[in-house]
């Protein structure tokens, strides 16, 4: 499906791949092997492809939008490097996370390496208001990674906490993609402010998506996740799911799951637990249902842009991420 979202964009989308490509060249030969590594597993792309599907929507695709899509995929390549390190994860994508292979050091240090290439690739498009917005949203990165860190010390985790969380780790970088784009075609100030809503609206489909994973062995077509089941708990992440059933519930039957929570105790029996708990708490169906708000909110917004072919390409996107299965 994903091919042919990026139908309307498949000359744009290969320049975008070589800019990406030439503006991580290092002389450093660990950086190099680095590098050469990730490249081999950026995933779907979708960030880049919402960028340029954007631009589209409202002109023809500038070498700005290439470029900063390339900046921006840049961006997201640090701060999964970053994120390893902070969550003690080894595995990306079903293969080896780079602080598993070359260790902590050499995973931050790139890290830094993909974020001073941020700046001096967003530079070149010479859009001082685009590259204020790459500031702001990696402070927001930041931001919604130590609210993180915070919330899973915490014994009665919260709804508004989580929507916050998630709108700062994920959503924004989503609300930029769509609003960059708007901002490198000919697009109305009015219509760049509903692209960055279109964006963020996909980012929280696309986070609860994920997050949903914790909780499925299998979905409906026989697919299964690309990450363990319970991963999130093992790792002290409450979402949606438990948040639910921690609210729903009865006091007295909480209990012992928000003690747990406070003392940091995920065994595999309490995790086990939990995940039960969440699942026959309805917490799998609020987050379906949460979802669908969302999606309806893009799809408004969707009606209100001009029709094109790039237009439905993003409403296949949004199709896309709220019924993937990895």
């Amino acid at each position: 499906m994903i091919d042919l979202i990026r139908r309307p964009i498949e000359k744009e989308f290969l320049l975008y791949q070589q800019t990406y490509k030439k503006a991580l060249e290092p002389d450093n030969p660990i950086l190099s092997q680095v590098v050469q590594y990730l490249n081999g597993s950026l995933g779907k792309e979708i960030r880049p492809t919402i960028l340029l599907l954007s631009s589209a929507v409202f002109g023809p695709v500038g070498k700005n939008a290439i470029t900063i899509a390339a900046a921006l995929q840049i961006l997201h390549s640090a701060s999964l490097l970053h994120d390893d390190v902070v969550d003690e994860t080894y595995q990306r994508r079903s293969k080896n996370s780079i602080n598993a292979i070359w260790k902590n050091k050499v995973a931050i240090l790139s890290g830094d390496y993909y974020l001073s290439k941020v700046i001096e690739i967003a530079a070149q498009s010479g859009q001082l208001d685009i590259i204020a917005d790459i500031g702001k949203l990696g402070a927001n990165l930041a931001d919604g990674e130590l609210a993180q860190l915070h919330a899973s010390q915490q014994q009665n985790p919260s709804e508004a906490s989580y929507f916050n969380i998630i709108n700062k780790k994920t959503a924004q970088l989503f609300a930029f993609c769509a609003k960059a784009g708007a901002m490198t075609s000919s697009a109305k100030p009015e219509d760049v402010r509903r692209m960055a809503l279109f964006g963020e609206y996909l980012g929280m489909i696309f986070q609860l998506k994920d997050d949903s994973f914790d909780y499925i062995l299998q979905d409906k077509a026989g697919n299964t996740p690309g990450k363990p089941i319970a991963n999130d708990l093992r790792e002290g992440k409450v979402t949606l799911p438990l948040i639910y059933a921690l609210e729903q519930s009865d006091p007295k039957k909480v209990k012992p799951f928000r003690d747990i929570l406070a003392n940091g105790h995920f065994t595999k029996h309490n995790v086990r637990r939990m995940y039960k708990f969440a699942i026959s708490s309805g917490g799998l169906e609020y987050l379906s249902k949460k979802m669908d708000e969302y999606k309806e909110k893009a799809l408004l917004i969707l009606s209100e842009i001009p029709k094109s072919e790039a237009r439905e390409s993003l409403r296949l996107c949004l199709e896309y991420v709220a019924n993937r299965s990895v």
